[in-house]
């Protein structure tokens, strides 16, 4: 019953108001990809008039109107949250405000700072005294140590633009239960990145130790290096030659490739399958329920006239038919199935002729 009144209320209500909610966040995402990732590539670093006019248009939009609502937002509730001495403190020194122990509201959070710091770095501002005649022009070779470190923030802040993103998975019950999954193999996959990386330093160690002439394996770092190569497939083949000059080398590499890359890959592929079977039913009940936090939250915002008019079309006052002509008591919400979905042999209503009256038993 929890279910259907959820799903109800979410399809014919909290959805459209939480799409709404959600579409300031769209827009400015489109923009800053637009400015970023779109027109700075067009024409290969010869930027037009319009291009330019363009990228000083996006990024005036995303400094003017997104910014400041971000750094308002967190700049309030860092108030409020020190005045009310709602903190926690990082290595027991530097109190945050509680708050940020949510991610989404941490990553919204370090959005605001990237674009703040990108905003100081911003090239064009930085170039407005070396334009030569050129309007909003960003590649003046005297501010050119600026723009690596920009182009940093604005990677940072594009990823968390679509970090942020992870809430939309709410809109789909399935993709919010494999997100959830996802969270909870962490851990399966933090085991194995911790058994690869005892792996590699051992053999890098071993190997260094040896003598051999192999520069690739010439100290622990790039031992490291190469044997990460070779787990990732990404050591050139023609280097694997070389080895046959040294045969305890190549045995050691030999060893550490089966055990990697066969053993401790099918490893991880069993326990991700185990632990996925195992919480996956879990995590749909869990999805719900996050859902239903969502649908807790939108609902106040969303219209009165909205509202009443999803009340009235319930229908509750009406009295529900069970069969044609049998007409029972009002209050619930008439939901018809298959006659074959769940057939019985035993008729679980029953019924008595005359008055209804409780003074008439």
């Amino acid at each position: 019953m929890i279910v259907l009144v959820a799903d109800i209320v979410w399809s014919r209500v909290a959805f459209m108001s939480f799409m709404y909610g959600k579409s300031w966040f769209f827009f400015t995402l489109l923009v800053f990809i637009t400015s970023q990732s779109v027109l700075e590539h067009i024409n290969h670093g010869e930027e037009t008039e319009a291009q330019r006019i363009a990228i000083f248009a996006c990024r005036a939009f995303i400094y003017v109107l997104s910014m400041p609502q971000l750094v308002y937002y967190h700049a309030r509730q860092s108030v409020l949250s020190y005045r009310r001495g709602e903190t926690i403190k990082i290595l027991r020194l530097i109190p945050f405000p509680s708050y940020l122990r949510q991610w989404q509201e941490a990553a919204d959070c370090l959005l605001a700072v990237s674009i703040v710091v990108m905003l100081y770095l911003e090239p064009i501002l930085h170039c407005w005294a070396y334009q030569d005649g050129k309007f909003a022009y960003e590649l003046c070779t005297e501010k050119e140590d600026l723009r690596y470190s920009y182009t940093v923030f604005t990677m940072f802040a594009m990823f968390l633009y679509y970090v942020l993103l992870i809430d939309l998975t709410v809109v789909s019950t399935r993709i919010s239960a494999f997100s959830l999954v996802c969270v909870r193999m962490l851990s399966e996959v933090a085991l194995f990145i911790s058994a690869l990386f005892v792996a590699v330093l051992t053999w890098s160690c071993a190997v260094s130790v040896l003598k051999q002439d192999n520069e690739d394996f010439a100290g622990i770092h790039k031992g490291a290096y190469t044997l990460l190569r070779m787990f990732m497939g990404m050591y050139d083949s023609k280097k694997y030659e070389v080895l046959h000059k040294d045969p305890i080398a190549e045995l050691m590499v030999f060893v550490f490739c089966i055990i990697t890359v066969i053993f401790f890959l099918n490893m991880l592929i069993a326990q991700l399958s185990c632990a996925y079977s195992a919480v996956y039913v879990d995590m749909v009940g869990y999805a719900r329920l996050e859902r239903a936090e969502t649908i807790v939250e939108i609902v106040p915002s969303v219209p009165k006239k909205r509202w009443t008019s999803f009340v009235e079309s319930l229908r509750l006052k009406k009295r529900l038919e069970f069969n044609q002509g049998d007409i029972g008591v009002a209050g619930g919400i008439q939901m018809r199935e298959a006659a074959n979905i769940n057939p019985t042999t035993i008729d679980m209503i029953k019924r008595f002729g005359g008055s209804t009256s409780p003074e008439i038993q």
